[in-house]
């Protein structure tokens, strides 16, 4: 996802985010190759489900310890969009579907006035 064009991609959704959250909170610890698995299974890419678990870091929901991935208790509640990785692909999707979905005239000023 970082650095690649998100519009052919399937980003994850909120109940993606909220799905991720309850694994996590049913296992507390789990190693980064078990969960990566399960979320495979469930369609998830492994660059999509670094991702997430990147988001998550961010925005201090999980802590990784090696190859251990944990639930942090009583996180402060947050929104996806105050992670900086999550921020700028939704940006970067908002600019995309600009580009690609925009009459000829309004990309030609978009690019004129920068």
């Amino acid at each position: 996802l970082p650095g690649k064009s998100t519009f052919f991609s399937r980003l994850p959704q909120r109940k993606d985010f909220k799905w991720l959250y309850a694994v996590l909170h049913q296992y507390r610890v789990l190693p980064y190759a078990q969960l990566q698995r399960s979320m495979v299974k469930q369609g998830w890419t492994e660059e999509q489900v670094s991702w997430m678990l990147q988001v998550f870091l961010e925005l201090g929901f999980i802590t990784q310890a090696g190859e251990q991935i944990a639930l942090v208790p009583n996180p402060a509640k947050q929104e996806l969009i105050n992670s900086p990785t999550y921020r700028r692909t939704y940006e970067q999707t908002q600019v995309e579907r600009e580009l690609l979905f925009s009459p000829y005239q309004q990309m030609a000023a978009w690019i004129r006035n920068g």
